[in-house]
């Protein structure tokens, strides 16, 4: 084939993907062809690279994570024009020789294999310290270096359905008890496939039926924007705030609108949401909420999501009861548990033999599979000295058919004082593309040892779920049910695998709750606000095991898959329905508000000052007030609103067990857990 010169093709980011189906839509109004741009030809972008030279990399940046600068070797930039790892099609104009072309698949094959044994780089120094240096270049599949930091930071993707029309009917939930508010119910978008069932509390009311009631959610600038959360908030009737404003920064970026037009002002309604999806939060934004509003996260949940403080968190129980808070690998923080670290490894009574120990390499912060790495006996570290840990390696994983696998397990808290946990039903087995060894031949083999589907997707035999239910057992990636399905047909208990599963999960969370509740505290939150999911990974070993490896505050809701896209539509669909949101008259809420303000300027505030300070030990009179009945109320309906959700803690059977590994007794605790055992409220009085 004849190649032509000075034309390049390049993965401007792995992470985003190209706006080619939006720029037809935006320019004709109607849907594109996406039989044109199907599976990985979506993810790419041309993009005329200026420089000649061809970078000389180790391995491939960006399509797995590791970010490291290239070495470059001169090539003449007329001699050659380079291929991204999408491979050719007829469209994009340039090729390999044949001899060319098989020479650098297998250059690539190879790099992609490596973690990076030898010295660390500078770039990669920055990004385990949590800073990644504004020139940060990203290697595509040929090779090629691309700058890529700064427009991540200046925009971000703006996926199709934030387009989509809103839904004109909401659905809301009414309370089975007596003078209690409907909530809004999250049905399933019809591309799911099937219905959710609807409680027989159920009822529609069209958008002009609210009057000035209004139902609107909000995506901050510090998060991505997932098609799954737009498409459920969208289909139970929920406005995006900011949309018309979205939409103009995605057309000035594609070139379609000028930047000094008219109509740039901001949304008038820009905090007047009932839904906020946020990244990180701080205490200032949660200082603003109203009593109205949820946010998705809780305050100084980074105590769970990073890994050191994980393990910190993890290590102050463990040092208390160190028989039942044994499900996490021993983990060294770096720089502090260094030297012990180094003791431990070089520990004379150490038998390779009996005991092949393994350590694995994670920055603290990452995720996604990036700068991980297997480190042995005598295998150097580098010369990073602080934002990373290291962790035992569970070296005797189970396997299927001889792969590797992890799971990415759901679990919500929607309240931490007093601490409420659910389990989702489903969730995703992930395996590895090669078949599991301890060869050291194969410790840099990212295929191998790592199961993150970030990595696994640039394996040249991952295997893609096609359908619904997941249930492709050569993919790289099942839905818990289906692996719940082979365990059983291998005679397997996998439930007694998931009863362990939940008890560890609960105490991981006890764990972290001193921290997170103190958070809340800081914050001014007088009612609880908050909400949040995680993603538990979790590793089953030889003796099937349950290990906590990690946990991710902001677990991913993008689809790659037709299982990735049912899943994570449902499981949004599903938390919002538990969480429960009000519909509310913004003005008339900011209006009150001001009242009140006045009337506590002027000392007319008829308001009782609240005891602050309730004693655990005032539960004994029986007697609730206005907070404490509305604190059991709202437990007794939200528990009557769970679908595909299981309610693992606190319940009657097990709050007992777990209390002594609280490091503080609190009153919400204790007046949930009473009600719990012996109910403080005639519900049978208030049923409507």
């Amino acid at each position: 084939m004849e190649e032509k010169k000075g034309e390049y093709k390049a993965i401007i980011d792995p992470l985003d993907y190209p706006e080619t189906l939006e720029t037809e839509m935006l320019k004709t109004g109607k849907n594109p062809d996406y039989r044109l741009f199907k599976g990985k030809a979506r993810a790419v972008k041309d993009q005329e690279i200026e420089s000649g030279e061809m970078p000389k990399a180790r391995y491939t940046s960006g399509s797995d994570g590791f970010k490291e600068y290239p070495k470059y070797h001169e090539k003449n930039k007329d001699s050659h024009s380079y291929n991204s790892s999408m491979g050719s099609t007829k469209d994009r104009g340039n090729s390999h020789s044949s001899s060319s072309q098989s020479k650098d698949d297998a250059e690539l094959s190879k790099n992609k294999r490596k973690i990076g044994k030898e010295e660390q780089t500078e770039v990669a120094g920055a990004f385990f310290e949590n800073k990644v240096d504004d020139n940060t270049h990203h290697l595509n599949a040929a090779g090629a270096a691309i700058d890529v930091s700064r427009r991540r930071q200046k925009t971000r993707k703006i996926p199709m359905s934030v387009r989509k029309p809103v839904s004109q009917y909401l659905a809301f939930i009414k309370s089975p008890f007596k003078n209690r508010s409907p909530l809004l119910f999250f049905p399933y978008p019809s591309y799911v496939g099937e219905k959710k069932d609807e409680f027989d509390r159920v009822f529609y009311k069209p958008q002009e039926d609210l009057g000035p009631l209004t139902m609107r959610f909000k995506i901050s600038e510090n998060t991505n924007i997932y098609n799954a959360m737009v498409n459920a908030s969208k289909a139970a009737g929920m406005y995006l705030v900011g949309e018309k404003q979205m939409l103009k920064k995605k057309r000035i970026t594609q070139g379609l609108t000028d930047s000094d037009s008219s109509d740039e002002e901001e949304d008038p309604n820009q905090n007047n949401f009932n839904l906020l999806f946020s990244g990180s939060i701080k205490d200032d934004i949660l200082k603003t909420l109203k009593e109205y509003q949820k946010i998705n996260h809780f305050p100084k949940s980074f105590n769970l999501g990073r890994k050191d403080a994980m393990w910190r968190n993890y290590l102050q129980v463990a040092q208390k009861y160190p028989v039942e808070y044994d499900f996490c690998p021993k983990t060294y923080i770096f720089p502090e548990d260094e030297e012990e670290f180094e003791d431990d490894r070089n520990d004379p009574d150490y038998d390779p033999e009996e005991d092949l120990k393994l350590w694995i390499f994670k920055p603290s912060a990452s995720s996604c599979g990036k700068g991980i790495k297997i480190v042995g006996r005598d295998d150097p570290i580098g010369k990073h000295k602080r934002g990373f840990v290291i962790s035992e390696y569970i070296a005797n994983p189970h396997l299927i058919e001889g792969r590797k696998y992890d799971l990415r397990v759901y679990v919500l808290v929607v309240s931490y004082d007093p601490l409420i946990i659910y389990l989702y039903d489903d969730g995703l087995a992930r395996f590895a593309t090669e078949k599991y060894t301890l060869d050291e031949d194969e410790f840099e083999n990212r295929f191998v040892h790592l199961t993150n589907y970030s990595v696994q997707k640039n394996a040249d035999g991952y295997t893609q779920n096609k359908n619904r239910s997941a249930n492709n057992l050569r993919a790289g990636k099942w839905s818990l049910k289906t692996l719940q399905k082979v365990f059983e047909d291998h005679g397997k208990d996998y439930k007694s695998v998931k009863r362990r599963m939940k008890d560890l999960i609960i105490k991981m969370i006890i764990a972290v709750e001193p921290p997170i509740v103190d958070g809340i505290e800081e914050s001014g939150m007088t009612t609880n606000l908050c909400y949040e999911l995680y993603g538990f990974d979790i590793i089953i070993d030889s003796n099937l095991k349950p290990w906590i490896l990690e946990v991710n505050i902001s677990p991913s809701f993008s689809s790659s898959s037709p299982f990735d896209k049912t899943l994570k539509t449902k499981l949004i669909c599903d938390i919002l329905t538990i969480v429960g949101l009000k519909p509310a008259n913004h003005e008339k809420y900011e209006n009150e508000q001001k009242k009140k303000l006045r009337s506590k300027v002027l000392g007319h505030s008829s308001e009782e000052k609240k005891n602050c300070s309730k004693q655990i030990e005032d539960l004994s009179s029986g007697e609730l007030d206005e907070e404490d009945f509305n604190l059991i109320m709202d437990y007794e309906e939200q528990i009557r609103r769970v679908q595909n959700f299981e309610l693992i803690f606190p319940v009657k059977k097990n709050f007992k067990k777990y209390m002594k590994f609280f490091a503080e007794k609190r009153y919400k605790n204790q007046l949930l857990w009473s009600h719990i055992k012996n109910p403080l409220v005639d519900l049978e009085s208030l049923y409507m």
